[in-house]
Formats: C-alpha cells, structure tokens, sequence
C-alpha cells in the first residue's frame, strides 16, 4: 500500500520500516528507564513519619520518627499517613514522567 504524498512528510528516514525500527529502539528505551525507576527513591516526611517510595511507587520503608504516639489522635494520625503515601505516589508519577518524557518518537496518532 502506497502513502499518500501528504502524508510523506510525517514519516521518519527509512519509510515504513524505519518508523517501526524506530518505535521498536523507543519501546527498550523506556523499558530499560522503568527499570531504573525500581533504583530510584522518593521520600516523604510528615511530622513523624518517613515512607520510602521506589520510582514505581513501591513502598520500600516506613519509619515511625516519634516514639510516643499515644498523644496523638487515631483520626489525625490515618489522616497523615494518608497523605504522606499520596504525596509519595504523586511523587513518584513526577519523577516517571521526566524519566519518559522525550523517549517515543514524534509519530502522529501515538
């Protein structure tokens, strides 16, 4: 099947099979980041509580930083860790973003 003309100008060197080549070398690309990603850490501190987020959002820590926590309000407490796994996961999708941005080719309809 012949490309239309107008249609040239959007694929890369090499034709059909170039584009593919193309999108092939792009797809080890971003594997081989999410893979880095698993080395990378995020962390999170929220009064008294540290998490450890790998770049997946894997928790991989969760540190209680006050010993005493018999002050403190059940309520409040689920409210912090709540946010403190949240903050991290948004966290983690930033820094996978950043990782993959620029990685696929510029191909019209992907």
């Amino acid at each position: 099947m012949k490309m239309p003309k107008h249609l040239n100008k959007f694929m890369p060197q090499g034709g059909m099979p170039g584009m593919m080549q193309q999108l092939e070398q792009s797809m080890q690309k971003m594997q081989e980041e999410e893979n880095k990603l698993l080395d990378e850490r995020v962390v999170i501190e929220k009064q008294f509580l540290k998490i450890t987020l790998d770049g997946q959002s894997n928790v991989k820590e969760v540190k209680i930083l006050e010993e005493d926590l018999a002050n403190i309000d059940v309520e409040i407490l689920e409210d912090i860790i709540k946010s403190a796994f949240q903050n991290g996961i948004e966290k983690t999708k930033e820094l996978k973003e950043s990782k993959m941005k620029g990685i696929m080719p510029n191909v019209p309809g992907l």
